[in-house]
């Protein structure tokens, strides 16, 4: 970046901005200004946000969930592949994790999901 010449070669913990290398050899002849770019750190997603809940009933053994879709999110349930579905149903009694992850890849913290078991009857 315009800076004093050394040996260097490599730098580490840039800030997000463009930057220019510019190499002297023995002689003092430079080349040509090379630039790199540094982009800025992507944002990390917020967590899934349930939308309903459905839990076991006295006549229903199982239950569902259903999350808010964010455009251009993708959503693993329990640990699993990434996909655009945002619902679950015929749930055991347990607890399910759905985590997002955005177009950069960063993901969500874990939204965690308690289907109760059904009620005696």
């Amino acid at each position: 970046n315009g800076g004093a010449f050394e040996t260097t070669t490599s730098w580490s913990e840039l800030a997000a901005d463009t930057y220019t290398v510019t190499a002297r050899n023995a002689d003092g002849c430079e080349s040509e200004a090379l630039s790199v770019t540094i982009n800025a750190q992507p944002e990390t997603p917020d967590a899934p946000v349930v939308a309903e809940t459905v839990q076991p009933t006295c006549d229903e053994a199982t239950g569902s969930f259903s999350i808010t879709a964010e455009t251009g999110m993708e959503y693993s349930f329990n640990g699993g592949a990434f996909g655009t579905n945002t619902s679950w149903s015929e749930l055991a009694a347990d607890t399910y994790t759905v985590v997002a992850r955005n177009a950069d890849g960063c993901e969500s913290e874990e939204l965690s999901v308690t289907i109760n078991a059904q009620p005696e009857t």
